[in-house]
């Protein structure tokens, strides 16, 4: 029995039945499917094989290479769906399309995120992606880190390979200033709100009101060095105190100068200011005026408020001057040129003359020491007092044979001075068998 023609694409079937054969060949076509790839990938088929019946239905699946992703299809399948299925009607070719991709990996370090666009994160070879980088409240964006460096904020990166990023976020502390006093603080760096990255070093400046002083730091911050820094490593509270200080001007009428102590002028409320008058050489002071009267020298003065004091020098020839002496009893001062009021500028001699008992014990006042005579220079008035001393008489006397030594000897002596008496017997006799002493308790006149 021979079979009809047909080509090598048909497929055909038997049948028959058992009293006499009959062959039936139904041919059913048969078409092929061609599956290509464009770029690193293969297609897997569902039934395999690749020739099927006139009605087949086959599913095709993209399965992309490391590296790659699916497209589209093209030729007689299009679209982009993955698997996706085809009637063999016919013969048909299809062709799977793969293009390389590239990943960002995107990481953060601190409080923040990064936004990419485009979104994502798996792209073409050579695609722009634009980071952005945005803090949490309390932080700041403080940089890019692998493979993007920098802190512009956006950014952009080209992705030419897989790429790893992160951005970097700090803590940022507050800086509240506040002052007692008049004066301002200023800051550097300076930044909108006192708002500062995290380790930030600042430089405070302290800087007074006209009538006031810097007194120093408090709060996070002390002492009252200015300029003075910190590290911002957490909230910071500072406190300036500025405290009222007032001038102390001095000027002078005629030839001298004035010392002040504590010196310089300027000082902090409450302050007290000793002044003392330095009359140049031929003058002499005559008094203060302006906010302090009067003419003891030195003076002082208490700084609450501004002051302005002068001090007055004249020619000491052009002024008189009193010279007040008193003496102790016991003795008396005779003044060379004589009188209490003499010329400025005149130089008298000073005779203590002790009455008799009496012996002259030194100056006191305007005039110290125990010169006799001595001189003083007036060149304002002067006070002097003469100090007299008692002188006692000690009287010995003797029973039996012997002598009596006195250290210091004389037997007249000052009041309160320490005698030393040395008794030494004559040697036939006894020894010493006592003191006879009798010291007169008056002042001893002769």
């Amino acid at each position: 029995m021979q079979l009809p023609q047909h080509d090598g694409n048909d497929i055909f079937s038997l049948s028959y039945t058992d009293s006499s054969v009959i062959l039936t060949a139904i041919y059913v076509p048969a078409f092929q499917l061609t599956v290509e790839t464009a770029g690193g990938g293969s297609v897997s088929l569902n039934p395999p094989g690749g020739a099927y019946d006139s009605t087949a239905v086959v599913t095709l699946t993209a399965l992309p290479d490391p590296g790659y992703v699916f497209i589209r299809w093209e030729g007689d399948l299009s679209g982009s769906a993955n698997p996706d299925s085809l009637v063999m009607d016919g013969n048909k070719t299809v062709t799977a399309v793969f293009e390389q991709k590239f990943a960002l990996d995107v990481q953060t370090s601190g409080s923040g995120s990064v936004a990419l666009n485009p979104a994502g994160g798996i792209y073409d070879s050579a695609t722009v992606v634009t980071l952005s980088a945005t803090p949490d409240s309390g932080y700041a964006f403080n940089g890019w880190s692998g493979d993007l460096s920098g802190n512009a904020n956006p950014d952009s990166i080209v992705m030419d390979g897989n790429k790893n990023v992160t951005a970097s976020f700090i803590a940022r502390y507050a800086l509240n200033l506040t002052t007692i006093g008049h004066g301002t603080v200023t800051v550097s760096p300076d930044t909108s709100g006192g708002i500062y990255d995290s380790a930030t070093v600042v430089t405070l400046v302290a800087t007074p009101d006209p009538g006031y002083a810097f007194s120093g730091w408090s709060g996070d911050l002390s002492g009252a060095a200015s300029p003075d820094s910190l590290v911002m490593d957490g909230d910071k509270n500072v406190t300036a105190t500025f405290r009222v200080q007032f001038d102390l001007t001095v000027s002078s009428s005629g030839n001298g100068a004035v010392a002040l102590d504590p010196p310089g002028g300027v000082y902090d409320s409450s302050t007290v200011v000793t002044l003392s008058a330095l009359p140049d050489s031929g003058y002499a002071f005559t008094g203060w005026s302006g906010d302090l009267s009067g003419n003891a020298n030195p003076d002082s003065v208490v700084m609450d408020s501004n002051k302005a004091v002068t001090a007055n020098f004249a020619l000491l020839s052009t002024l008189q001057f009193n010279l007040s002496v008193t003496a102790s009893a016991g003795g008396s001062v005779i003044l060379d040129p004589p009188g209490s009021l003499h010329n400025g500028g005149t130089t008298v001699i000073l005779s203590a003359v002790p009455d008799s008992g009496y012996t002259f014990g030194g100056w006191s006042g305007d005039l110290s020491g125990s010169a006799n005579p001595d001189s003083i220079y007036l060149d304002g008035d002067k006070q002097v007092a003469a100090i007299f001393l008692p002188r006692y008489t000690l009287s010995t006397s003797i029973f039996g044979d012997g002598t009596i030594t006195l250290d210091p000897p004389g037997g007249v002596y000052d009041s309160a001075a320490v005698v030393t008496l040395t008794a030494t017997p004559v040697p036939a006799t006894a020894s010493k068998s006592g003191w006879a002493i009798s010291a007169a308790a008056t002042p001893r006149f002769s």
